[in-house]
């Protein structure tokens, strides 16, 4: 039976995969004045961040004649 430490990092690297779903959020969130932060930490992975603006516009005042 073969085992691994799992506390010792990998013998062997992968290609990444995932990016061309990256660079979609990454134009999405350019498209709608968003942002997109990341911080990736060897051997812990990465964590990203996306925030959008929300503009929230008031409700016209309701027309007293029509009331």
């Amino acid at each position: 039976m073969c085992s691994r430490n799992s506390s010792a990092p990998p013998t062997k690297t992968f290609p990444a995969r995932g990016w061309a779903g990256l660079a979609i959020v990454k134009e999405l969130s350019r498209m709608l004045e968003g942002e997109l932060k990341f911080q990736s930490t060897k051997w812990h992975g990465s964590v990203f961040e996306v925030t959008f603006p929300l503009v929230i516009e008031p409700k016209p005042a309701a027309d007293a004649a029509s009331a």
